[in-house]
Formats: C-alpha cells, structure tokens, sequence
C-alpha cells in the first residue's frame, strides 16, 4: 500500500513534479493517515517515498526543540513497523525515497542526506508557533546582518542566543537562513508556506517589511573556518568545518584566499586532498564545487593545516587560511556552539554565556571537571559561566565567558621549502588583522599588542615600541577593552634553505643565514641524512622504492619552545607516488575512484610535461605543464574525462593514457 501514489492522484499528477514536499499540504488526517501506513507496513512492502514524505512531515508538524535525530522520527511512527526495522534502516528507506523523488541534496563539506530529508517539510510550524517572539527576533536580526552563509551569524551569541536554547542547533539555522535569503533575494519560494498558517504570515510580513527599508551592506570576507568538538556520551571527537559559500564575488574570493584572483578555475587543496574547485560563471562571480566531501577529523597533530590552490598548474600556498589548531599539550578555549557540541576560539575570552576549556590533565582548577579521551590520550573538559582560572606549577591563566571578545589573523611569512609548522613563521615583523565579533576589522588604535621571548625570565614589551623583534618562539599578548589574549608566533628573520642537488634518489640542501637558530632533520627508515657544517646529504636507502613526500625537521634556539614542521621534499624525478610516497609501477591501472591521494613526483623549481591521450584515440593528446614538486593527480580529472569519452565509455578497454 502507498499512501504517495493516494496523494499524486489526489493532485492530479501521474508521477512526483518536483516540488518541494511541503507543497502537497497535507492536511493533519493526511499525516495520519500516513502514519498509519508507515506503522502497519508489512516487511518490505514500504514505499520508500511514504517514508521520505514522513521525514518531512515530521519536522514541519512534531519537532519541537533539540537536535534532531533519526531515532525521534522513527519512534513517532508507532505500531508494527518497530518490529521489522530500526531507526537506520527507515533512514535508508527514506534516502532510497528521496532518490527517487529525484532530491537535490543539500552539498556543503559534506552531503546532507538527513537535514535535505527534514528540510522539505519547509518550517518547524509547532515549534515556531510556540516560540513566535523569539523567532521573529532572531529572524529579524538574521535579515539585519544580511548573511550570505549561515557563519555570517552562527557566531554572533547577541544573535544566536535569541533562539529558545532547545533550538540552536544546525538544522534551524541553515532552515532559517534559506528563508531569510529567498526573502532578500526577493524570491517567492517559501511564499505559499509562510502564508498558509497566521503565525507564519504574521512573522512573514514583518520581514519583508524589514527587508525592502535595508540597504546594501558591505561585507569585509575573511575564512570562516571552525573546529567543532562533538561531546556524545562517552564519545569526543574534534573535526573541521570550512565555511565556504556557495558563490563568491572576484573580490570576495580574493578576500578569502588572500591572492589576486584573475583566472577561470581555482583548485582548493588541504593537506594535499582536493576540497572544491572555483569556477568563474558568466556573470564574473565564482561558484564552489566541492570534491571531497569527506569529513576532516582532527587526527592529534597541531601543525597548522597545509592550504593551498594549483591555478594554471601553478601551486600557490594560501598560509592563513586556517589560523587556530586543537591541542592536546595546550589549554584552549571552546565556546557554546550546540547541544553537546563546542567551537575552538582564539584568546582567553568567549563571548558566549557559556565555554568550556580543554587542558592536559598537568592543569587544575577549582571548578568541576570531567576526564575525557581524545586521540588516545586522557584530557580535562571544564565547563564555565564567568570565569575559569587553571593553573600548572607557578604559571596561571584566566579564562572569561559573556565578555566582547575578538578574532585576530597574523600574517604568514613561511618559506616555500616549509609546507606546514606547529605555530605561524614570520621574517622580523608582526602583521597583525582584529576582527570584532561581526568581523569587522578593528583598527590597531584600539588594541595594543605586547610581546616577549619564549623563555624563562623574559618580559613583555610593547610592540610598537620595539625596534627590533627576538629571534625564535615569541610569545604575543593581545589586549582589548579590557580582554586578554596570546598567541605564539616563530621568527626566522633571513634564514633559508636552498636545494644544492637534487636527484630521485639523493640530495642536498644547504641552511643560510640560521643567526645561531639550530635546525635539525629527522631521519626514517627509508633515507639516511649526513652534516657537514650547514650542508645536509640526504640519501634513499638502497633497495627502497619509497621516495618521502616530506621531511619532518624542527629549529631551535637554546632551550625556547621549536617550531616543528615539514618540509618539501627535495628528491627529484618523473614518477608517480601515492599518499605514503610508494612509488606507482608504470603497468599500474588506475580509476577516477582511486586518484585521490597519487601525485606526480617532479624535479623542484623546473617545469615537467604531463601528456594525456586515449589510447584508442592517439591523434588528440592534452599536454599540461607541471611546476609543483608534488602535484595531486586529481588536478587533471577533467582532462582524463574529457580524452575517456573520445572513445566508446561503455568498452571496457577504454584507457586514458599517462606520460
């Protein structure tokens, strides 16, 4: 039995037109009706799309506070049905269902199955309905900021905090936020929902109203990248969320990665894995593919993650994209985000009524704690309102929730030859960027900044007073009305490392300039390194086919903390590698399901050709130039795609070709 195929007769349609499926308007015998039909099913008998519709239903008419979750929907259902599935079982009915009613998935980072499934039922009524004030509010205040995406305003607690808590949660912001877009787009895609109940129509009017009396406001884009720490009984876990809209401006994408932008396409990597692609529209704006929609766990490492866009086959390194890493060695600060959930943020002070902060167990504090694991290693969560003070040995620090509290760039001068780094480098100079809790750049009037060395005994300065920076780890402190923050940063004044000989299976580079800072090397068991004086042979070990991608290495000045970082690896050569620097045989057949994680091996600082051609057709051949040590191969799916369907796609032998 089918109650859709009941509802498509009912509308005088043979099959599903495409519509949202809030436009069907049930009415509440038809959602009883279709519950009924979900909860006497008999095995295997449902019809996938009921089960998609019943999503739907159930977030317009019984959400009612809370993170939604697929036990709550299916629970509601009652009857038989508990008997011959469970909870992920339905779900998988109901995304069977919305494939064949044809969805458009919602695609950000990651695709959204279960919030594209609620989201068709338009409106939480029940819960809008018994929280109207509140919602009005934070709808009118989300038309205010005229947000382009949902982190133009999910950061802001003088607007998030409007909500009912029960509802700060992901879902409500992004329903929220298309409909605040399609009214300020002056669009009519929610107007029939929004008309068909008075607390909607009420609500509705008062927006538009506000609407038509704003003017254009000039948006400062900066990266809104987030780390979320997700707390679900005894499970933790730490993961990236980039903020990443889904059309920019020419100066917006600029703004974003920090580069002038001129040209058609832009690949977007991170840590070497392609994340999306920008590409230029008729209409000028660029317009975010996403490729890799895997979700970015935090694995323990602190170094700041390595970004960078390959335009033109050229690699352009984008250093300050991502400015803040978790830490298991360090305390870190994490405000209110969600239900069990919290968000990494810079300095001492959470704008936020309510923050957490993580700490090795080395700190205490007088507060409540609780023992968590992260990585395999045991840490300290301590929830706060106010104010934290922890302490190890002789040092303390401060911790403040509710205060103005303030975001902060410094400006990256890290060298080609380092791709990441535990903390930002820079060359004798602070470049620093403030931005107020709307992201609005503060000028460095109404700040001050002090800094120190990175060692015992030492004291803070005034930067602006200084005439010359200390070389190595520098220890930074911000202060703004009355809030403190501290960052760290590396200085290498003039050092460099310049690679002397390269070949596929030796090397060697010479450190200049180092100024009394130590650099070391690590060696693996794949390559031997040998030092004389500032001259470092690096040798693969014979027999071994495995040429490293990096090479992990560390400067240090005295007893200071060291920057750690990776470095570019200065074997050269034409050969395909995979992630771990396993070199490809050449008789290797690949696909586009495996590409992801090979790159070519080249000669540093020296253009290499790439030719691409059918086998069966051999008179058409794409030549790419290759200037990157290591480039991705998944740079160049479009070119294999193209040559692939030269020939019969459905012919088993169809190759592309590789030289």
């Amino acid at each position: 039995m089918s109650f859709f195929n009941t509802l498509l007769s009912r509308n005088g349609l043979s099959a599903h037109d495409g519509r949202p499926l809030w436009r069907y308007f049930l009415t509440e015998q038809d959602f009883e009706d279709l519950r009924k039909t979900l909860s006497y099913a008999k095995p295997y008998f449902i019809d996938a799309r009921d089960a998609a519709l019943y999503y739907a239903e159930w977030w317009k008419r019984n959400y009612d506070g809370g993170i939604p979750n697929k036990e709550n929907v299916f629970n509601s259902i009652g009857g038989n049905i508990q008997y011959y599935y469970n909870y992920n079982e339905f779900y998988k009915i109901a995304k069977k269902g919305g494939q064949l009613l044809g969805f458009k998935w919602i695609v950000k980072q990651n695709t959204l199955r279960f919030k594209t499934l609620l989201l068709h039922g338009g409106l939480p009524l029940t819960h809008i309905s018994a929280n109207q004030g509140r919602y009005l509010r934070f709808l009118l205040a989300v038309i205010e900021e005229q947000s382009e995406t949902i982190e133009d305003f999910v950061f802001q607690p003088d607007i998030i905090n409007l909500l009912p808590k029960s509802s700060q949660n992901d879902t409500i912001y992004e329903n929220c936020f298309e409909i605040v877009r399609s009214i300020l787009n002056k669009e009519n895609v929610y107007d029939d929902l929004l008309e068909s109940d008075s607390t909607l129509k009420s609500i509705s009017g008062q927006l538009k109203s506000r609407a038509n009396q704003l003017g254009v406001k000039k948006r400062e884009s900066k990266p809104k990248n987030y780390w979320l720490m997700s707390k679900i009984g005894d499970q933790v876990s730490i993961r990236l969320t980039l903020g990443l809209a889904p059309i920019y401006t020419e100066n917006a994408l600029s703004n974003i990665l920090g580069i002038e932008i001129q040209k058609s396409a832009y690949q977007f990597y991170l840590n070497d894995k392609l994340i999306c692609v920008f590409k230029k529209l008729y209409s000028g704006n660029y317009k975010t593919e996403w490729f890799n929609q895997e979700t970015h766990n935090w694995d323990g490492d602190d170094s700041l993650t390595n970004a960078y866009v390959i335009v033109d086959g050229n690699k352009v390194d984008i250093p300050d994209f991502i400015q803040i890493m978790p830490s298991l060695n360090e305390p870190t600060l994490w405000s209110y985000y969600s239900e069990n959930e919290w968000r990494l943020i810079k300095g001492n002070g959470s704008a936020d009524k309510s923050a957490a902060v993580l700490t090795p167990l080395s700190w205490i504090s007088d507060a409540e704690s609780q023992i968590i694991t992260i990585c395999d290693k045991d840490l300290r969560l301590m929830e706060f309102e106010g104010e934290l003070e922890i302490t190890e040995n002789v040092e303390s620090r401060k911790y403040l929730s509710g205060v103005e509290s303030f975001d902060w760039i410094i400006e990256s001068k890290k060298p080609r030859w380092i791709i990441k780094s535990n903390m930002p480098v820079i060359r004798g100079v602070i470049k620093m960027f403030l931005y107020d809790t709307s992201n609005n750049l503060v000028p460095s009037s109404q700040y001050k900044v002090w800094v120190k060395p990175h060692r015992t005994g030492a004291y803070w300065e005034e930067y602006s007073k200084l005439s010359n920076l200390p070389l190595g780890c520098i220890n930074i402190k911000i202060v703004r009305n009355g809030v403190t923050a501290y960052d760290r940063v590396y200085n290498i004044k003039s050092l460099n490392i310049d690679f002397v000989e390269t070949a596929i299976d030796k090397a060697k580079i010479e450190v200049k300039e180092s100024a009394g800072i130590s650099v070391k090397l690590y060696e693996t068991p794949d390559f031997t390194i040998d030092i004389n004086n500032n001259f470092y042979k690096l040798a693969i070990k014979p027999g071994n086919s495995k040429i490293p991608t990096t090479i992990k290495g560390a400067l240090g000045l005295g007893t200071q903390r060291k920057l750690h970082f990776h470095m570019e690896s200065p074997f050269q050569g034409m050969a395909l590698v995979d992630k771990d620097g396993s070199i490809i045989e050449e008789s290797t057949k690949l696909s586009l399901r495996n590409l992801y994680g090979l790159r070519l091996l080249t000669t540093p600082g020296k253009e290499s050709i790439l030719t691409l051609s059918n086998k069966f057709s051999t008179d058409v051949k794409i030549s790419k130039s290759i200037i990157p040590t290591f480039q991705p191969l998944i740079a160049f799916r479009d070119e294999i795609v193209r040559l692939f369907y030269l020939a019969d796609a459905m012919d088993h032998a169809n190759r592309v070709c590789l030289q």
